[in-house]
């Protein structure tokens, strides 16, 4: 997809695939870091600050994860059982004086399947 956007774009992308479970970005390193539907094997809140560690100042930290239950039924959702992000982990997570919460919201997924994604943008303060 960067690739698409020029090589200028894409020679700035570093893709890392590795254990979020110990794994940490470099420090104000990045411009953007991005965890989507990540299965937490301990704490949520600790993931998020850790993965927060690597935004630069004024860099955003995009996340996304399947909720369990329907927020609007109460009903298990086909993640029921798996610990992912969420919208009251992260915000506990993020320091509002550091951070600026663009998006923290439960969204209903309407195009693939069903059931309720957490979907959290936040910038950092610069």
């Amino acid at each position: 997809m960067a690739g698409a956007m020029g090589a200028d774009v894409a020679k700035r992308v570093e893709w890392v695939e590795a254990d979020l479970g110990t794994w940490a970005p470099e420090r104000d390193a990045y411009d953007l870091v991005v965890c989507l539907y990540v299965h937490v094997a301990g704490s949520v809140e600790e993931m998020v600050q850790r993965m927060a560690t690597g935004v630069a100042p004024g860099g955003t930290l995009f996340m996304v994860g399947h909720r369990p239950i329907d927020p609007a039924t109460g009903a298990a959702t086909a993640s029921a059982g798996q610990v992912q992000v969420s919208v009251e982990e992260a915000r506990a997570a993020l320091d509002p004086d550091l951070w600026n919460l663009v998006v923290a919201e439960d969204r209903p997924r309407t195009q693939a399947g069903t059931g309720v994604d957490a979907v959290i943008r936040a910038q950092r303060r610069p």
